[in-house]
């Protein structure tokens, strides 16, 4: 480091002999200051002392010199007199433009790497004559974008990664194609019901009866004594019965219009005989918010209707005319709520049009 007592002898025409200057203790280690080139002189290529914020403390003469200050134009008073003035100039002690000068040479080596990309590098471009760190130069740069490219693509793929969720399962059809319903279907054997009989028992000698059993055929009648007796026989269907059973959807599915809700039960419904057009209705014990229908298999929905009542959200119902419900095909509706609920009730209903 250049001692203080030989300022006096620096040679401005000398970029080593300038820039040890500007070790002295009397700069600070800024990124504002230079050590510029100036132009062919009468005596040559000069380097003086460049401040870009023009913050330089002067004393003596320097206080009636004009420093440099780019992008100005340099006065001939002020380069031709470079020995005179720069002597006599320092960095204040506490400078409001002092900047940290390993920070600005990083941003500077990021902002000439793009302009390196973009539009090449010509290194007489910079009026800085200081010698270049490895990220300056076109291969660190040209590392330094491999290194920002593959760690960029790894906290990329973190992310993705960590945020990936499971595709939601489809919601039950209303068309041709057979739904997967949710709840096994378990068929208990149907037991062969044997017709009714009847035992006469004789009494007495010489009668009409006839011993032994009676087996009666469907729709039939049993006459046992008398005269001029008169049957009535009734012979039509046994009456509906609906019988239903639940079961939790976990995860819920979405429905037919691609909505999604935090709970879903599906309602299996089993009659004992053939039923059409199905019109039922059920209860819960909180607001429903979706309602849809479909069967096992392949089945036909006509002039369906199916939602919640306009008044009172935790009714439900469902109305459509084709393929009918039988012992064999039950009915499956899918039921959607925001809130915990469970089904009550299931019943046939009336369905206003």
């Amino acid at each position: 480091m250049t001692n203080d007592k030989h300022l006096q002898n620096i040679n401005f025409f000398d970029r080593n002999s300038v820039e040890e200057f500007l070790e002295t203790k009397k700069f600070r280690p800024c990124a504002n200051l230079e050590c510029s080139r100036v132009l062919p002189t009468p005596h040559g290529v000069a380097y003086m002392p460049v401040c870009l914020e023009g913050r330089f403390k002067r004393t003596g003469v320097a206080e009636f010199i004009e420093m440099p200050l780019p992008p100005s134009p340099l006065s001939p008073v002020t380069y031709t007199t470079i020995p005179v003035w720069a002597p006599l100039v320092s960095c204040p002690s506490h400078c409001r433009g002092y900047r940290n000068r390993t920070q600005a040479r990083i941003y500077k080596a990021v902002k000439q790497a793009a302009r390196w990309f973009i539009h090449g590098h010509d290194p007489d471009e910079s009026r800085t004559v200081h010698a270049k760190k490895w990220w300056e130069r076109p291969l660190g740069i040209v590392l330094l974008g491999i290194v920002v490219t593959v760690v960029g693509g790894l906290i990329q793929s973190g992310i993705n990664h960590y945020y990936d969720e499971p595709t939601p399962s489809p919601s039950l059809p209303t068309s041709m194609n057979p739904p997967s319903p949710s709840v096994p279907i378990v068929k208990a054997p149907k037991p062969n019901p044997q017709p009714p009989s009847v035992k006469i028992d004789q009494h007495g000698n010489s009668n009409g009866a006839v011993g032994g059993n009676i087996t009666t055929a469907p729709c039939s009648s049993v006459q046992v004594g008398g005269n001029n007796n008169q049957a009535t026989v009734n012979c039509g269907p046994s009456p509906l019965e609906i019988k239903w059973a639940t079961h939790d959807v976990v995860p819920p599915a979405m429905t037919e219009d691609k909505k999604q809700f935090r709970f879903e039960k599906q309602i299996m419904v089993t009659v004992n005989q053939t039923y059409t057009p199905i019109s039922l209705g059920f209860v819960c014990n909180a607001e429903i918010e979706a309602v849809n229908v479909g069967m096992e298999g392949a089945y036909m929905l006509s002039l369906s209707r199916m939602g919640t009542d306009r008044d009172n959200k935790k009714l439900g119902f469902v109305y459509f005319e084709g393929t009918p419900a039988t012992p064999a095909k039950p009915l499956f509706i899918s039921v959607w709520s925001n809130q915990p609920f469970a089904v009550l009730s299931v019943a046939k209903a009336k369905i206003n049009h």
